[in-house]
């Protein structure tokens, strides 16, 4: 997806949404397995590689973000999935995908309008 070649800020915004995708998926992933008897929840955090990756100066590749099982107590099932966190997680993922996806096509239109396209 990056367009842009070297650009920090294209790149951050790009690999955000690519976490966010993901994390959409484990959300669903966790709500659709949220009467499996043993099944233990999920949660991606991308934001923590992608500081990392921001203060070395270098998002080209900051790494894969990756699952982790959540800590919350289970149930007398075995299961820990709770279904208004995972609603709550999902509304928030979404909206920040809306403002990321905003942010960066005014970042395109800013560029497109520097190099004189239309």
């Amino acid at each position: 997806m990056n367009v842009i070649g070297n650009n920090t800020a294209m790149q951050a915004m790009e690999y955000a949404l690519r976490g966010l995708e993901d994390r959409r998926q484990v959300i669903s992933n966790n709500v659709a397995n949220a009467e499996t008897p043993g099944f233990i929840a999920s949660e991606i955090d991308f934001e923590g590689t992608l500081a990392r990756a921001l203060e070395r100066g270098d998002v080209s590749n900051p790494g894969t973000p990756s699952a982790t099982r959540t800590a919350d107590q289970v149930g007398i099932n075995g299961n820990n999935v709770r279904l208004e966190k995972e609603l709550t997680e999902m509304i928030r993922t979404n909206l920040m995908s809306d403002m990321l996806i905003n942010t960066y096509n005014a970042k395109l239109q800013m560029l497109r309008a520097a190099i004189g396209a239309r």
